[in-house]
């Protein structure tokens, strides 16, 4: 639309808070916030009013539309400040567009739209044009104008509210100025009491109360009283900062008493109409000093901590816990009475001189915690257990009963003084009793278990698991099962097994008892450096049970021995009878050799070493000189006997062969390399016992 000294109409619309704008940005304000009331309009202005509501392409709900009295101000003083100040734009000379006057004007806009100053997202503008009818028309011929006023697009629907400005100066340029300003509508009146909060606790008769008046622009005037016990205290008019109605108020209240006090507050309309009402209730309250301490490593209700003023004759409830698991709460000190509360929670009824003192002690639980395990050997592998948990320094436990070829997995949580008690059932519906006790005075961390049922009631002492580290690296150990010499009818040969100590002190073990039975067991190294064993053969019928202890010596790193429990095997081809032996068992630590060097030293000439093969229905040993070359092959010196092969894996120190049995054929072997004692042993089978193995340095 042109421009000519008659006419002009601008707008400079935005769908969001930095849209594009038609119009430069001029310089600065030079009018001050405008008025929060603003009078009706007059003739000119509400003849655009009456067609801004009537337009038939108006496509706003024109049943909700209405006048703004502070959109009516603004509109009227940015019409006035035009003609006056001598320009036409959306931003004045002071650089503030109609966004900005309508906020400081106290109508608020949704604060998406953004807060730069020049922002204008409301507002359009004309001038030149006497006549109403006039401006509007032409008005209308502008796109941007008629999307504005006709709310063409989505973004200007729900702008409901509006405020028409018309100002005349014969002076002026234009001498005519038109401005048409729409928002979205405001909620009506609104009054709050912010402060004090409700229920909150007051010491005196005089009390700051502060709160908030706002919405519609028809609150003329509010006030606030005080009501309690002694009756209603007087109104109060509190003022708004700027000497406006609307926005936060403040004020020092007079008349409260001890007990209930009610603060109410109501607005008005100009001619005294009532408009809203709100209450707040506080408690004028007698405070005396609480004191509440702490010994040791532990806190209290946050709040409570030194001393604090509490309300008279009200229950309070405090709670006492330790910093970290390293400490336990031992008990509440509690003056006046000289009185001691063992629980952690404490609730009191407030009075004068009472003061707490929250005591911490170290948790003797903190060294305890870690993973147990202990074996115990009984007659025969129905009385003989294993358990195994692991102790939190909380005091909790979980863990598993191995007992009469049957796992029993538990769970619970010791006293303070240590003992844990957990009743199991075994698969009949016998009970059995597992009680844990920790020696919480010992220096090494161990605790007792002990298990009763019907057939049995023994206490064996559990021991922590090891760490490993600097004094117990991880590896693995060769060690040998020796018969036992005191059980005749038994093998005669050595069973073997390799045990590997992995980080943190866990163990497997995996290895072949002399009859050929294989076994296996998981678990740890506890302190100082025992490991049980507890292996399930046959189906829990059989046991390997016991206990090795790490001891390094010139000859050995593991020594100690196992319980050997053999069900009846009426179908077994050797040893189908029951017997229960007691093995000896020892090793070292195997290292896998570097490169070109033989996993056994044997210490003699060309590293050369016996084989012996005796027992096992053989009649007479038979022996065999071998040597074991560089690359950990195995060659046989001469004379050979017949059939006889021996092979050695160097990265385990397994070795194994077979050879020609004189009355039963072909017979296999095996066994484990000592590296300490240069040695190998094992077993083969021959027809009704197992044999002896052997391999040992030869001169």
């Amino acid at each position: 639309m042109s421009e000519t000294d008659s006419q002009i109409s601008r707008i400079t619309m935005t769908q969001s808070h930095r849209g594009a704008r038609l119009l430069a940005i001029l310089a600065a304000l030079a009018f001050a916030i405008i008025p929060a009331r603003a009078q009706v309009l007059n003739s000119q202005e509400q003849a655009v009013a009456n067609l801004l509501t009537t337009a038939g392409g108006q496509l706003r709900n024109k049943s909700v539309m209405r006048l703004d009295p502070a959109l009516a101000a603004v509109a009227r003083a940015r019409a006035k400040d035009m003609a006056v100040r001598g320009y036409f734009a959306h931003v004045n000379p002071s650089g503030k567009g109609p966004n900005y006057l309508v906020r400081a004007a106290g109508f608020p806009l949704p604060a998406w739209w953004g807060t730069d100053p020049t922002d204008n997202t409301i507002e359009s503008i004309s001038a030149g044009l006497s006549s109403a009818s006039q401006t509007w028309s032409s008005l209308l011929d502008s796109t941007p104008h008629r999307t504005h006023l006709l709310a063409t697009q989505t973004f200007y629907r729900d702008q409901t509210d509006y405020g028409i400005g018309y100002y005349y100066d014969a002076a002026s340029q234009y001498r005519h100025y038109w401005v048409i300003i729409t928002a979205p509508p405001r909620a009506l009146s609104t009054l709050t009491i912010t402060s004090p909060i409700a229920g909150a606790v007051v010491t005196g008769s005089n009390v700051p109360v502060s709160g908030t008046v706002g919405g519609s622009e028809l609150t003329g005037w509010f006030e606030i009283r005080v009501e309690n016990a002694a009756g209603n205290g007087a109104w109060l008019r509190p003022s708004v900062p700027g000497g406006r109605v609307i926005g936060n108020w403040q004020a020092s209240l007079p008349g409260f008493v001890a007990g209930n006090n009610v603060v109410r507050a109501r607005s008005y309309t100009d001619d005294g109409t009532l408009l809203t009402e709100t209450t707040r209730t506080v408690r004028w309250a007698v405070l005396k000093p609480l004191t509440v301490s702490i010994s040791g490593n532990g806190k209290v209700t946050s709040g409570f901590s030194g001393t604090t003023q509490r309300e008279v004759g009200v229950s309070y409830t405090l709670t006492a816990e330790p910093l970290d698991s390293r400490t336990l709460f031992s008990h509440w000190s509690v003056q006046p009475g000289d009185k001691t509360v063992q629980t952690a929670r404490y609730t009191f009824r407030m009075e004068e001189g009472v003061s707490l003192v929250a005591n911490f002690k170290p948790n003797p639980f903190w060294a305890l915690r870690g993973s147990y395990q202990v074996v115990t050997a009984g007659s025969d592998a129905a009385n003989s257990a294993q358990v195994q948990f692991t102790l939190t320094s909380g005091r909790s436990f979980t863990g598993r009963l191995i007992h009469e070829s049957a796992v029993y997995a538990f769970t619970g949580v010791m006293t303070r003084d240590g003992i844990g008690t957990v009743n199991l059932r075994t698969v009949t519906g016998e009970p059995i009793t597992l009680t844990l006790t920790a020696d919480l005075e010992a220096l090494t961390p161990v605790v007792a278990a002990r298990i009763v049922d019907s057939n049995t009631d023994y206490s064996v002492a559990a021991e922590r698991r090891m760490q490993t580290g600097p004094g117990l690296p991880p590896g693995a150990f060769n060690l040998a099962i020796r018969p036992d010499i005191n059980a005749p009818g038994t093998p005669t040969g050595f069973g073997y097994a390799r045990i590997v100590v992995e980080e943190f002190g866990t163990v497997k073990v995996a290895g072949k008892l002399a009859d050929g039975t294989p076994f296996t067991a998981k678990t740890i190294v506890t302190n100082p450096g025992v490991i049980p064993i507890f292996a399930r053969i046959f189906s829990g019928s059989g046991a390997v049970v016991g206990n090795l202890q790490l001891a390094s010596t010139e000859t050995t790193d593991v020594e100690g021995s196992v319980s050997w429990f053999k069900p009846e095997r009426p179908l077994a081809p050797i040893y189908p009878q029951v017997f229960a032996t007691r093995n000896v068992i020892s090793g070292s630590r195997y290292l896998p050799p570097s490169a070109a060097t033989p996993a056994v030293d044997f210490q003699t000439a060309n590293n050369t070493a016996k084989l012996t093969l005796a027992e096992g229905n053989l009649g007479s040993e038979i022996t065999q000189s071998l040597r074991v070359q560089t690359n950990n092959s195995i060659t046989l010196e001469l004379p050979a006997q017949p059939a006889v092969t021996v092979s050695l894996n160097p990265a385990n120190g397994r070795f194994s062969g077979s050879f020609l049995h004189p009355v039963e054929g072909l017979k296999k072997f095996s066994g484990l390399m000592d590296q300490k004692q240069r040695a190998g042993r094992g077993f083969f089978l021959g027809s009704t016992e197992s044999g002896v193995t052997q391999i040992a340095p030869q001169p």
